[in-house]
């Protein structure tokens, strides 16, 4: 709903056609300087040869040029809903396509999770999963609209500390000192998913050094040398580090 496109089928010119609906009749009406033919679903601009999407449905469009009839089936989807993911006390900007905030309605289904303003503004509260719901009139004229929704994923990383991972100063800084000499299980690098904290996205680490360290796609830290190596990743923005020490 509310895209549009250009019509474009060689040799035809889609400028000025008579235009008809298989599914009922098109009116065609007047807005301001240009005129429309339009059913619930879609509206033509007789004079530019554009079609809008108006309405969720579907129906079969038909025009004719000089020497052919032609069939046009035309669908309107509900867009999709979104995932959007924002860390704890942070916000964020939801965009659905063709929205105005001025005429929008939003809703959160938790606000104890996450919250929402007039102007589709999210602001995280405490780790979880909400959803976010916009109503939006139609241009139709009468009472249908539509309905976005975007899925939010409230998050809070911290890792979980094991024999070889410790905290550092605070949730985003680690140090990992490892001997291989000592044959060492295997480390793995997992976010804590328990109180106040929990990472819903998947995630990949960096390693300034993967001679010496890096985080596999399994989530485990390969030992490759010694020395010493940086390792981070991004939870919306909030960068994660791990200082390794390889001995």
């Amino acid at each position: 709903p509310m895209q549009n496109t250009t019509l474009k089928l060689s040799p035809i010119n889609f400028k000025n056609l008579e235009w008809s609906s298989l599914d009922g009749e098109l009116d065609l009406v007047t807005e301001g300087s240009k005129s429309y033919y339009r059913n619930d679903y879609v509206k033509i601009d007789k004079a530019a040869g554009k079609i809008y999407a108006i309405g969720s449905g579907s129906c079969t469009l038909s025009f004719t040029d000089e020497f052919y009839n032609y069939l046009l089936p035309v669908t309107v989807v509900q867009p999709q809903e979104q995932r959007v993911y924002v860390n704890n006390d942070k916000t964020a900007k939801l965009k659905f396509y063709g929205v105005k905030n001025n005429a929008a309605r939003y809703e959160s289904s938790d606000n104890s999770i996450v919250t929402v303003d007039a102007k589709g503004k999210i602001k995280g509260i405490k780790p979880g999963v909400a959803v976010i719901t916009c109503y939006y009139p139609s241009s139709s004229g009468d009472n249908s609209g539509f309905v976005y929704r975007a899925r939010v994923f409230v998050e809070n990383p911290a890792l979980k500390e094991t024999d070889y991972l410790k905290a550092g100063k605070n949730q985003y800084s680690y140090t990992i000192n490892i001997n291989r000499s000592d044959d060492p299980d295997p480390v793995s690098i997992n976010f804590r998913s328990d109180g106040n904290y929990r990472v819903y996205q998947p995630l990949v680490f960096k390693s300034n050094k993967p001679a010496v360290a890096f985080v596999n796609e399994f989530g485990f830290l390969e030992i490759n040398g010694p020395g010493k190596a940086t390792i981070t990743t991004k939870v919306n923005g909030k960068k994660i580090t791990i200082k390794v020490v390889v001995q």
